[in-house]
């Protein structure tokens, strides 16, 4: 595993897991904020395009 995958999927597993976090603040009655839904999206987006880039690399290396 590469450091870019190791990355993105840091950065996935955090979006994922400020998700949760700002779910179970609205179920609590306490709002999400303004910057945490969109922080929190920002994490996952980051960490599929690192993913989709080293999978598409992959690729790439097999064919040639």
């Amino acid at each position: 595993m590469t450091r870019r995958e190791r990355l993105g999927l840091t950065l996935l597993a955090g979006g994922a897991g400020l998700a949760l976090v700002n779910v179970a603040m609205w179920a609590m009655g306490r709002g999400a904020g303004d910057w945490r839904p969109v922080l929190s999206g920002v994490l996952m987006a980051v960490g599929l395009a690192l993913l989709a880039l080293e999978v598409a690399r992959g690729v790439r290396q097999r064919g040639e």
